[in-house]
């Protein structure tokens, strides 16, 4: 692969990213950037973001979930791809994976970073962060934990405020959870809903968080018992929401009643009492 500049607006995106790295108390105990990674040699991102090599299984970048390809998201997924891949030109990478295991697909789920020689880890630019900084890919929680996923959360908000990217497009608007707008189109896709919790309905099976006393003309949170086992265990459990201004994010279910699906503890966000418009995080 020849070197290639980095466009003015993802060397920016990577210096912000770097920028809120240097404001960490204790740097050297940074736990999103390991002392020791794996080094990667020449990759190629496919249209899901993921990082393909000839000497290794693929990459997927922890944290990330790239824009869904389909319909009018093609072009937003292609330019995603294209900014990547002049990204991972820059330089020599670094790996940290976040699983001993690769996933069903047989990926490797990590942190990779653009390396610099002499520069200690934790100032090494995150291409995760980055990404989402630029507003080319939204959160994953699946795939990232703690520190690390805060840290891409707020790379999101920094995103949507600016509207960055895909945060440009009405399909990927925040949707307010209390009264949203037609959601047929949206089905069966990752949204993210935000809004003041009006009730939290726990039984034997899922719990069922509401933002409206009506569960058809307002969305609903479904936490499976499992995830709400999880929850408790990081200390916010479901039950504890009821009042408070929540983010969350998952798949559409219109089945009956709208509906978010919320697979991991790290879907729920809780966040200032400010319009969905504003986005603005504790």
């Amino acid at each position: 692969m020849r070197a290639v500049a980095l466009p003015g607006a993802l060397l920016g995106a990577l210096l912000l990213t770097l920028g809120a790295t240097h404001a960490l108390a204790n740097p050297d105990a940074d736990p999103c950037r390991p002392e020791r990674l794996e080094l990667v040699g020449d990759v190629e991102p496919n249209a899901h973001l993921d990082l393909e090599r000839a000497d290794g299984p693929p990459i997927r970048l922890a944290g990330v979930e790239p824009p869904v390809v389909r319909g009018g998201d093609a072009d937003l997924a292609q330019t995603a791809s294209e900014d990547l891949a002049l990204w991972v030109i820059a330089g020599p990478l670094g790996l940290a994976p976040v699983r001993a295991e690769p996933d069903r697909w047989g990926r490797i789920v990590g942190r990779l970073f653009l390396r610099n020689d002499g520069a200690a880890p934790h100032r090494l630019p995150s291409l995760s962060e980055a990404l989402v900084d630029a507003g080319l890919a939204r959160v994953d929680p699946a795939t990232e934990t703690g520190a690390c996923l805060e840290r891409l959360y707020a790379a999101e908000v920094r995103a949507r405020a600016g509207r960055r990217g895909l945060w440009e497009e009405p399909q990927f608007a925040v949707i307010d959870a209390a009264s949203p707008p037609d959601l047929t189109r949206r089905a069966g896709r990752m949204v993210i809903v935000q809004g003041r919790v009006a009730s939290v309905r726990a039984g034997r099976g899922p719990t069922f968080v509401n933002f409206g006393a009506d569960s058809a003309a307002s969305v609903s949170l479904v936490i499976e018992r499992d995830v709400a086992r999880a929850m408790e265990r990081a200390k916010v459990a479901a039950g504890s929401l009821a009042g408070k201004n929540i983010r969350a994010r998952g798949a559409l279910d219109l089945s009956r009643a709208p509906r978010v699906l919320i697979e991991t503890s790290g879907a729920i966000e809780i966040i200032s009492g400010v319009p969905v418009g504003r986005q603005t995080k504790l």
